[in-house]
């Protein structure tokens, strides 16, 4: 019997040679959410939040200033309002098996596959329905709800008969809820939906055969060096002729395609660049301002975004026009040269000064300049003589 959690399907529907070969590692977001997980499960156990928090927190290093986030994630988790008295379970402890310390459950659906998780938690709501809800403390929002239906599947064969059964993903650090409902038709859909999954699933793993499928996550998997899919989309050179398709419901299949398998390419693509700026960026780091062939390359620090002021901006900009300057009441560019176009010279010289005086500088980016060196000869055209920028 294979036991399947939503997320070895999840990664196997994305990329079975991912799903096979990558190791899970630990990053700063997860430790975080680890952290968070144990703080609010103490919290539905009558337990203290902070003491339990701080607890994994300690043995995993995590930084002492995240406890505002954590703080946030707290009072969103509180907001929910469960009643601990409605409570079937917390963090599975109910399960069928322990495995590394904690309790998931295990549920057959098949005589050779079945389900395996962790709910967070498990209630009844006032209209006596099952309640499954899951912590989420990322800051994406989930694109897909196999994860749901999977634990809406187990719980519907683990718990019986509900009138009705509710997912619910509690994002705590963004502070919204996605809620879904599962009836007796829905939930054989999931079913039928899992199915051909899993049995995929168990196919490449009697086979040992684990294909590579390229998708919009490549850029960010530890084997896209040696991954021959991945690589292949580097050479691949996608014209604009040969993906003109009429838009019609027949096509719209061939359209959804397309658009993935470019997507993947343009991700490629977009990653191998990002590689290189840091390449150069180190290159630059250790040798500063650079002549080749002519040409002086050197990296230039600039401000890439502001914090602005608004309040204080928008009540002084109101005195110089006369009226309340709604096109900055969301500071632009756009709207500012709105506001520009109005005033004479010495008001624009006022307003300016305004807007450089209320602000603070939010990030700064490295920008990438190319220009003719200094010691080559001066070009007798005009564009060579100017310098360019690459971001």
């Amino acid at each position: 019997m294979e036991y399947l959690s939503p997320s070895k399907l999840k990664r196997f529907r994305t990329c079975p040679f991912q799903c096979k070969n990558e190791k899970f590692t630990r990053n700063p977001a997860t430790d975080f959410g680890n952290a968070v997980h144990k703080g609010l499960a103490a919290v539905l156990n009558g337990k203290d939040f902070w003491a339990a928090y701080r607890g994994e927190a300690g043995k995993l290093a995590i930084p002492k200033d995240k406890e505002e986030d954590a703080k946030a994630c707290l009072e969103f988790a509180e907001s929910i309002n469960i009643d601990r008295d409605a409570l079937i379970t917390v963090e599975s402890a109910d399960g069928e098996v322990e495995l590394y310390g904690n309790k998931y459950f295990q549920i057959d659906l098949s005589k050779e596959w079945g389900l395996r998780g962790a709910m967070d938690a498990v209630f009844v709501d006032n209209n006596g329905g099952l309640v499954i809800l899951d912590w989420k403390t990322g800051q994406t929002k989930e694109e897909d709800d196999l994860q749901l239906a999977m634990y809406a599947l187990a719980a519907w064969k683990k718990y019986g008969q509900f009138p009705y059964i509710v997912t619910k993903f509690a994002y705590v650090q963004q502070g919204f809820t996605q809620t879904t409902s599962w009836d007796s038709e829905t939930l054989v859909g999931a079913l039928e939906y899992l199915k051909p999954l899993a049995e995929d699933y168990l196919k490449a793993q009697k086979e040992n055969k684990w294909p590579q499928t390229p998708h919009k996550w490549c850029k960010y998997c530890d084997l896209r060096e040696s991954c021959e899919a991945y690589n292949k989309q580097l050479a691949a050179k996608p014209d604009r002729a040969s993906y003109d398709i009429e838009p019609t419901l027949e096509n719209l299949p061939a359209i959804l395609e397309y658009h993935d398998k470019v997507k993947a390419i343009a991700d490629t693509a977009y990653s191998i660049q990002a590689m290189m700026k840091e390449k150069y960026e180190a290159i630059f780091a250790e040798h500063g301002k650079v002549t080749i062939g002519g040409r002086t390359f050197e990296l230039k620090e600039k401000v890439s975004r502001y914090n602005y002021n608004l309040p204080v901006i928008f009540g002084a900009t109101q005195e110089i026009i006369g009226r309340p300057p709604l096109e900055l009441c969301e500071y632009s560019s756009s709207g500012a040269k709105e506001i520009e176009k109005l005033l004479d010279k010495e008001n624009k010289k006022l307003f300016k000064t305004i807007l450089e005086t209320n602000r603070e500088v939010k990030s700064r980016a490295k920008t990438l300049t190319i220009s003719i060196a200094k010691e080559a000869p001066q070009e007798t055209d005009s564009e060579n003589q100017e310098a360019v920028e690459a971001a």
